[in-house]
């Protein structure tokens, strides 16, 4: 799904917002390929406002987890006022999804601030869950599992993106969605191409998602060097939830913080 807004609207706002969604109407091409041990598939829409999208889908062999890749080639128009902006692009969605017949066995895996489990997830996310990055989301996965497996969905984006949106919503007959909304941000004469989501069939449960995501992460994101002063430190103060200290308090709260053994606030 394409989210798009005429040039001479308002970028950021909804009531201007068109969506644009494949259909066959909108469908140019299809190839599947083999490139080595891996099976390639692309996938080509154009849409009448002058947004081209090309969708490649990659599986090696022995692999559970496929790369999905998505590029949207925003045509300058003859006339500036035909131009759109492409503000977020929906992909992938999976939908219908079901890890077993009864929604009591299964669960969505959701990465809000330390994680929680949703059990009978078509019907406890009747609303949809929406979680955004930057926010209280701490990782970029999710996973619908049952008691023989279930479905992996993950974004790997290391280039700066405005926001990242994951989305598991219920749908009927105990089926679920899961979705991976990015802002693009694409004016007309650009292209737009976000790195690789993965999406992984498993026999196990929400632990061999996590466990995909930690194995790339660490594979890609190299820890820094832990400063010996935050080794040292094993707690900190702060006044509720929210640090209300003023210039006047600091150096009373952070005798406080000596006194418990404690060299900072926060």
């Amino acid at each position: 799904i394409f989210l798009i807004t005429r040039i001479e609207a308002q970028i950021f706002r909804e009531a201007d917002v068109l969506t644009l969604t494949p259909s066959l109407q909108t469908f140019r091409s299809a190839q599947i390929e083999k490139q080595g041990a891996t099976a390639v598939l692309t996938v080509v829409h154009q849409f009448e406002e002058g947004v081209t999208v090309t969708v490649t889908v990659r599986l090696q062999a022995d692999d559970p987890v496929s790369k999905w890749d998505i590029a949207v080639a925003n045509t300058l128009p003859r006339r500036p006022r035909d131009g759109a902006i492409v503000q977020r692009v929906a992909f992938p969605i999976l939908g219908g999804l079901k890890a077993t017949e009864a929604d009591a066995d299964q669960a969505v895996a959701l990465p809000d601030c330390a994680g929680r489990l949703v059990r009978e997830p078509s019907k406890t996310l009747a609303e949809p869950v929406r979680l955004e990055i930057p926010g209280w989301t701490s990782m970029s996965w999710m996973d619908l599992s049952g008691p023989t497996g279930g479905v992996y969905l993950a974004s790997h984006d290391l280039r700066p993106i405005v926001q990242t949106i994951l989305e598991a919503r219920g749908e009927s007959a105990g089926q679920v969605g899961l979705s991976i909304t990015r802002w693009s941000v694409l004016w007309p004469g650009q292209t737009w191409q976000p790195q690789a989501c993965s999406v992984g069939l498993h026999t196990s449960d929400w632990h061999w998602s996590a466990d995909r995501y930690r194995e790339w992460f660490y594979a890609t994101v190299k820890p820094r060097p832990t400063p010996a002063w935050v080794l040292a430190e094993d707690g900190w103060i702060m006044d509720g939830m929210n640090a209300r200290f003023t210039c006047q308090n600091l150096a009373r709260t952070l005798t406080v913080a000596q006194n418990n053994g404690i060299n900072y606030i926060q």
